[in-house]
């Protein structure tokens, strides 16, 4: 059994902890070839956020907490009942359309978290209560910030576009150094 007594990115970023651009750039990758596997395997993840995602002592990143997790074969999905709506894409927020580029969506926002130390995009999003508007939010307005290193700009950004034009995670890489 794997103990992690970094405790998870999100707290482990903001407890004082300067990201160096090489641990966000090997945290990132980290990230994406752990999704690309569980995405090979017919697994979603539903819930992936920098707080379910693990430093290990040689600051690796694991990712945790499958508990919203489904196989994509499954016929009808839905979306988990426990779930923060700032990860999610617009088009689950409007019809709960859950696919594959969902945790794409979700990936994109953590590479914001891990490059801006914790911060979402967005940071003006209603409340849970006003969905729909949450999602013309993500949906009209243009990220601000730029990622210092072009690759994981494009990366992040191509993470979050419009589902249709979302790349599935076989599709993505990184080729910053």
């Amino acid at each position: 059994m794997h103990l992690f007594p970094k405790g998870d990115l999100s707290k482990y970023q903001t407890n004082g902890n300067g990201l160096s651009r090489s641990f966000k750039l090997d945290a990132i990758k980290d990230i994406l070839n752990g999704m690309k596997f569980i995405h090979a395997k017919n697994i979603w993840h539903l819930d992936l956020a920098a707080r379910n995602c693990l430093v290990t002592d040689d600051n690796r990143i694991k990712i945790s907490d499958f508990g919203n997790a489904t196989y994509s074969s499954r016929h009808k999905i839905e979306l988990p009942a426990k779930v923060n709506y700032r990860w999610m894409p617009p088009e689950v927020l409007r019809k709960q359309k859950i696919t594959s580029k969902t945790d794409v969506w979700s990936f994109g926002v953590v590479i914001h978290e891990i490059c801006y130390a914790g911060k979402l995009p967005w940071p003006n999003l209603p409340i849970l209560e006003d969905l729909p508007r949450a999602a013309e939010i993500m949906e009209t307005e243009e990220l601000l910030e730029t990622v210092a290193v072009p690759e994981i700009d494009k990366l992040m950004k191509n993470c979050l576009k419009n589902y249709k034009r979302r790349p599935a995670f076989s599709q993505l890489n990184i080729y910053a150094k």
